[in-house]
């Protein structure tokens, strides 16, 4: 409660207009004036003007490369982030993982800190090759702009998939050389810069994609007639991928076609033995089959008669319609299509929760690559989750599968071990594509699968298929919120807008879930009098929104509803009392709390709910509903309606309100998401000691982690549930708070009304603390709207009550807001005295770290006499001890940004500058962000002379200090919108805005922002008036800076000899 959780707003990084000591300023319009050539000279956007070419590359070494230049590759670190964005392609990875990545599960006590460093390092070395903003920040992520035709790994794949197209289309001489084009791009071993695990894995799993590709295209030159060509290169191949059977029975293949069969024998006699030694197997069944045909000289090996032979159509290709109205999954079909081309993989499995939309996709798929398989393309329903029947037998599955490839049905043995031996011994020496849909479990799938490497099959389940050997899983998600709009404009049929609101809400409230569009889609369709706004209306009530996702006898309930009983009683219960969480997020921890069970008996239960895709583990030990699941299952378990509370969610807030209360902040932090839900519970539920308790032990939390608009939800229920209670001494507590987090916001009216209620009830109750505590919270208030003076009244109040107590770190606290009040006054040699007293303060307080902010405040004073050095020293000791807060770190971030601003370190700053907008606006600190925008604006004003661009930040800032009515902010905007158009030959423009700062700074009695107006304006009239014009302005700056004792003193006084000299040489 005592603790201001932001220091002062400062100056903005330069105290005066740019001038060189000993010439007037220059109002230059072209590029002969030498400082302009100076400080653009190392300029990204001077070196590599917009529009050029970038190049990624991860296929050999990692490394960076513009319009053909030299390639240049970041440092070690920032070798894993630059590999780990590439990879990623458009979508954001999150902070932990790249944390994970760089210290492989070891990282520093400081890791968040050191990845900001390293992206900011890699960010400036962008910026280099490349003026446009690539790396950008998401919410707890990071994300790189890089094309598809950027990045050397992303061009592999699209040459492969057009080369594989090509194939299928029969323009197989065309495909062997985008297949070549795609190889070429691999520059040695992928990532060969790049050391740890996680470069390992991706290394070895590139490498299988490389030679996957180089496979194919062999293939291709077989079908060609063109052996002789492979004979040369095949035994590199194989050097290379010793125990691949693929590529040796493609070296042999090419061997016998070009009479060799002799060396063909040898090549298995090699490969037999090496397996035997490296790995005591013997070859596969596929290449033992190729050993004995070359053998006995089948002719079925012999060279296809024409270079242009045709394949043979599929004997049997029985899959099911694919759909005309299939919409999105381009990132999954991409994967999917990279794992059918990998000559390793035979099975490829499918799981997802009902309704994602698993076996549309899995059609999907096969219609795209049935061509790759000639002797056939099957499906077979194994019915896991079926109304009409119970899941089929894996016997039975087998004798469907054996008449599916001509096998008579009296031929088939009886007992499931020897038809899945016939199956496989069929399937050796075909390539046959099968649809395993709605499996149920291993059980079923496994002798379901063929033994040769030619076939690929594809299984789908409501389960994941873990035990499934060799299979390659993919866990299919609900679709992205585009991609649900456009499903559900195809489907309906209406010809509605897909990027309309009513569709986007449809859209949100089915979840994304695809089955739940096509249902709603369909209904929509049959209805002639109703539009999407109808759809609307029906899908908001609640509870009944999952009777209305149907379309004649297809309900979504029904899907759910075969999933929750298939299993378990424990899951099933666990199912329902689960939903009863609050909270968006269902830990172990949680869960064991609402079963009534330790976390180890509820692990397991988690994990079966999970496996069955009925919550979706969402990180270790954290779990989540769908929506429309958490409906289901909210309904199964019909809660009581408020204010009753059934019994596991009473346990459940008493768990939350412990955690909320104790000390342990990582726990605090990762379950920061359910706090704010179980306020907002317990005020519904009139749990009125729950919602205060709740207010005052996640005040410091919600202020510090930025969560500013929770915060007001949940102090406003604490003073209505403190006032039911007649809790004075409460009431008072949530105002205090409340206030607090409004003067957060920039509510100030609202601040100050709950400040000062929270005064009168202190004051009311004899309690001197916490009108101590209200004082100094009235008086910030008065800070932040620039009257300075009422704000020094309320602190010398607040300091007598302070130091009547004997409470040092309160008295430390209000002396540093005081000294902060001092500064803005021009009373600079007091602001470090108070400053200086409340370190010493916090000391005796036997609380040192607490002075953190102090500190800060210190280093930005440093700044105001251009003393880098001394402020870099202060802000450094600010990161070894500060609190460790989203906000904190963005302060820090922008404070550094202008100590290398003012050093001239440009691109350091750049880089500060944008990593602390990303977290400002990722928490919502307007004023944070407002006063880093001036700062950016400022950046590109004086360092790198791209005036326009600042402009845009400092207008931007200016029109957000207005809305925040904080006059402080506004004179700053304002002042580096004059020095803009002042630097771009603008004089009159310029003369309008310092001329409304001076007006603004003379309201607020800021004696150097008003010094730093009359500068400026006594510049620009030089030039539009002559000296003489100027002269007086030039004076009275002249004596403000001399009494507020700044540097900018010397220049301005320099600035008025060189006019004098100017004018006696008349």
């Amino acid at each position: 409660m005592r603790r201001t959780l932001r220091g002062p707003l400062r100056p903005g990084w330069r105290n005066r207009p740019e001038v060189a000591r000993g010439q007037s300023p220059s109002f230059w319009s072209g590029p002969l004036d030498s400082e302009r050539i100076r400080l653009s000279k190392g300029c990204p956007s001077e070196i590599f003007p917009k529009g050029a070419r970038v190049e990624f590359r991860i296929l050999g070494l990692v490394e960076i490369q513009a319009d053909g230049g030299t390639p240049s590759s970041p440092w070690a670190k920032e070798r894993i982030i630059l590999a780990s964005l590439l990879l990623a392609g458009d979508r954001p990875v999150p902070t932990e993982t790249l944390i994970d990545r760089i210290w492989e599960g070891e990282p520093p006590a400081k890791a968040r800190n050191f990845l900001y460093s390293h992206i900011a390092r890699l960010r400036t070395q962008l910026t280099r090759t490349d003026p446009r903003e690539r790396l950008t920040r998401a919410t707890g992520a990071y994300v790189l702009d890089a094309s598809a035709d950027d990045v050397d790994y992303r061009r592999f794949h699209e040459l492969r998939k057009r080369a594989a197209d090509l194939a299928a289309r029969g323009r197989r001489e065309h495909a062997v050389e985008v297949y070549g084009d795609a190889e070429r791009l691999a520059g040695g071993i992928p990532l060969q810069n790049v050391s740890g695990d996680w470069a390992a894995r991706v290394r070895q799993r590139i490498a299988g994609e490389l030679l996957g590709c180089t496979l194919e295209r062999v293939e291709l030159i077989l079908e060609l007639g063109r052996h002789e060509e492979l004979v040369g290169e095949l035994p590199d191949v194989v050097a290379a991928n010793p125990e691949n059977d693929r590529a040796v029975a493609l070296l042999m293949l090419a061997l016998h076609r070009s009479g060799r069969s002799g060396d063909a024998l040898d090549e298995y006699e090699s490969a037999r033995r090496r397996m035997d030694e490296r790995l005591g197997a013997t070859p596969g069944t596929a290449l033992r089959e190729l050993h004995r045909q070359i053998l006995v000289g089948d002719a079925a090996l012999d060279p296809p008669t024409s270079s242009r032979g045709t394949r043979r159509p599929p004997p049997t290709n029985d899959l099911l319609r694919d759909l005309g109205t299939f919409t999105g999954r381009d990132r999954e079909m991409r994967a999917l299509r990279a794992l059918a081309d990998d000559g390793g993989v035979s099975v490829i499995a499918i799981d997802g929760m009902p309704g994602v939309g698993k076996t549309v996709l899995a059609v999907h798929l096969a219609h795209r690559l049935a061509d790759r398989y000639p002797d056939g393309c099957l499906f077979l329903s194994l019915h896991g989750h079926s109304a009409e029947r119970s899941p089929i037998h894996p016997a039975e599955a087998l004798g469907t599968l054996l008449r599916k490839i001509g096998v008579e049905p009296g031929s088939a043995p009886v007992d499931t071990d020897r038809r899945s031996a016939l199956w496989r011994s069929h399937l050796a020496h075909r390539r046959v594509l099968v649809v395993l849909d709605d499996a149920l479990g291993v059980t079923q799938v496994n002798p379901l699968l063929p033994g040769g490497a030619g076939s690929l099959v594809i299984t789908t389940s409501r389960r994941t298929l873990a035990g499934l050997d060799d299979a390659r899983p993919l866990t299919l998600d609900v679709l992205p919120p585009d991609e649900s709009a456009d499903l559900f404009v195809r489907v309906s049929g209406t010809g509605a807008d897909a990027s309309g609101a009513d569709v986007a809400e449809v859209a949100r409230l089915c979840g994304h879930l695809p089955l739940a569009l096509q249902l709603t889609g369909n209904r929509l369709r049959h209805r002639a009098h109703w539009d999407v706004a109808d759809l609307v209306r029906r899908l908001r009530v609640r509870p009944g929104r999952l009777a209305e996702i149907r379309a004649e006898n297809r309900h979504l309930l029904a899907a759910f509803a075969l999933s929750y009983e298939g299993l378990p009683p424990l899951p099933r219960e666990a199912f329902r009392l689960l939903s009863l969480h609050p909270g968006p997020v269902i830990t172990t921890e949680a869960a064991g709390v609402l079963l009534d069970m330790p976390p180890t008996r509820a692990e397991p239960v988690l994990e079966e709910l999970a496996d069955h895709h009925l919550l979706a583990e969402i990180d270790r030990g954290h779990y989540r509903f769908h929506d429309l699941l958490h409906e289901y299952a909210h309904g199964l378990a019909a809660p009581p309606p408020p204010p009753a509370v059934p019994p596991p969610v009473r346990r459940l807030l008493g768990h939350y309100l412990a955690l909320a209360e104790g000390t342990d902040r990582v726990r605090l932090d990762e379950e920061a998401d359910n706090l704010v839900p179980m306020v907002d519970y317990s005020a519904a539920h009139d749990l009125g000691e729950y919602t205060g308790r709740f207010s005052d032990a996640l005040a410091a939390h919600l202020q510090e982690s930025g969560r500013w608009h929770d915060a007001v939800r949940v102090h406003q229920a604490a003073v209505q549930a403190r006032r039911t209670q007649r809790d004075e001494a409460g009431t008072a507590r949530a105002l205090a708070h409340l206030g607090r987090t409004f003067w957060r916001t920039g509510d100030h009216p609202s601040a100050l009304e709950s400040a000062t209620e929270s005064l009168r009830i202190h004051e009311h109750l004899g309690d001197r603390a916490g009108a101590a505590a209200a004082l100094d919270q009235i008086g910030l208030i008065h800070w932040t709207r620039s009257e300075y003076d009422v704000a020094s009244g309320y602190y010398d109040q607040a300091l007598t009550l302070w130091r009547s107590l004997g409470d040092h770190a309160g008295e430390a606290s209000t002396l540093d807001h005081a000294g902060i009040v001092k500064w803005h006054q021009g009373r600079y040699n007091e602001a470090i005295s108070y400053l200086q007293a409340a370190l010493k303060l916090y000391e005796t307080a036997g609380d040192a770290r607490d002075g953190w902010m102090t500190l800060n405040n210190l280093g930005e004073l440093e700044l105001i006499f251009d003393r880098t050095h001394e402020a870099l020293v202060y802000f450094r000791r600010v990161e070894n001890v500060m609190e460790p807060s989203k906000q904190h770190q963005a302060n820090l971030l922008n404070n550094f940004g202008v100590v290398y601003d003012k050093q001239g370190r440009f691109d350091e700053a750049l880089a500060h500058y944008r990593d602390a907008l990303a977290i400002y606006s990722e928490i919502g600190d307007r004023r944070g962000e407002t006063d880093c925008l001036i700062h950016l604006g400022a950046h590109y004003v004086n360092g790198p002379s791209r005036e326009g661009e600042g402009l845009l930040h400092l207008k931007k800032a200016l029109r957000q200090a207005r809305e925040l009515r904080e006059p402080f902010l506004e004179v700053e905007a304002l002042l580096g919108v004059a020095d803009a158009h002042r630097r771009a030959s603008r004089p009159s423009a310029a003369y309008t805005a310092y001329d409304e700062a001076l007006g603004l700074a003379r309201s607020t009695g800021d004696a150097n922002q008003e010094a730093r107006a009359l500068w400026g304006i006594g510049t620009v009239k030089s030039v539009m008036h002559g000296k003489v014009a100027a002269r007086p302005f030039l004076e009275r700056a002249l004596q403000l800076f001399t009494a507020l004792g700044v540097p900018a003193a010397d220049a301005v006084r320099a600035q008025l000899q060189d006019d004098t000299d100017a004018t006696s040489h008349a």
